[in-house]
């Protein structure tokens, strides 16, 4: 049942140094990484071959994806393309006058396959999510709450119209506000425990993942470059066994956005993802 729960974490995202921030003081190009003053960037993935030796794109796969940004560094719309140039699906942000993200729209075909939308306190803290289906039928409900420092305590997760949630996360942090535990439950009482280590001398941290009987049921430590780009990721199984390594090489821009991400696992080179990033004058 854990596997289903992932969406709910992406907001979460494993970094170097991970601190909590609120909507208003985190915008989308901090939340990327992204520096300077970006317009757009375009993204495009490809396989690889070896020739000699030397690694060369082969053909382009998946979707190209190109994200939108306003002046002050939010995105403002998403459109994802196949390679023969048809648009595949696009999305659309709304702000209101603090710069909280209210809404988003995700369109397919033309019309509004689906639309989330987001609730804040005085603080600017994200309170509620409510998500609708192309028909305006809820799909689901995130609520969240937040401790007297403002720091996020609880996330109770509803499918549907369910009354009863499906999911509580608890979340602890630190004093220098970086996560360092979560506590997952389901509604019949299984839980996990999530629990993150940082070492910023050494650039690196680690999630440990464990059952309800205390057991490992699996390891991450990932490894960063002085750009807080991920450069390694080893991945570990409940028996503590190397499931796969997987290493990222970059090569950057002026502004010091990586345009060229290649990405090898267990030592052989898997993809090339290029960026196009544009910016304001």
């Amino acid at each position: 049942m854990f596997k289903t729960i992932t969406f709910c974490l992406v907001l979460f995202t494993v970094s170097f140094g991970y601190s909590f921030q609120k909507a208003s003081k985190k915008n989308t190009l901090l939340t990327k990484k992204l520096k300077g003053k970006v317009k757009s960037v375009t993204t495009t993935t490809y396989s690889v071959t070896q020739v000699k030796g030397e690694i060369r794109k082969k053909s382009q796969t998946g979707l190209i994806a190109y994200e939108a940004f306003n002046s002050i560094g939010n995105i403002i719309n998403e459109r994802k393309t196949k390679p023969n140039g048809t648009i595949f699906q696009r999305q659309q942000y709304t702000y209101d006058q603090q710069d909280n993200n209210v809404e988003v729209r995700t369109i397919s075909n033309g019309k509004v396959s689906k639309k989330t939308i987001y609730k804040y306190d005085r603080y600017s803290n994200k309170t509620a999510e409510y998500g609708y289906d192309k028909h305006n039928n809820l799909t689901h409900k995130i609520l969240y709450s937040y401790s007297s420092q403002h720091k996020l305590k609880e996330m109770r997760v509803f499918k549907g119209n369910d009354n009863a949630w499906s999911y509580k996360h608890r979340f602890t942090f630190n004093s220098k506000n970086k996560l360092i535990g979560r506590h997952i439950l389901d509604h019949s009482g299984r839980s996990q425990q999530w629990i993150h280590e940082y070492n910023e001398a050494e650039k690196s941290s680690k999630i440990t993942i464990l059952n309800q009987d205390q057991a490992m049921v699996s390891k991450s430590s990932f490894r960063f470059d002085d750009r807080e780009n991920e450069i390694e990721r080893t991945e570990l199984n409940g028996a503590n066994e190397v499931k796969r390594i997987i290493q990222t090489k970059y090569k950057y821009d002026k502004q010091g956005n990586w345009i060229k991400k290649t990405i090898f696992e267990n030592q052989i080179p898997t993809s090339i993802l290029e960026r196009k990033i544009e910016y304001f004058d």
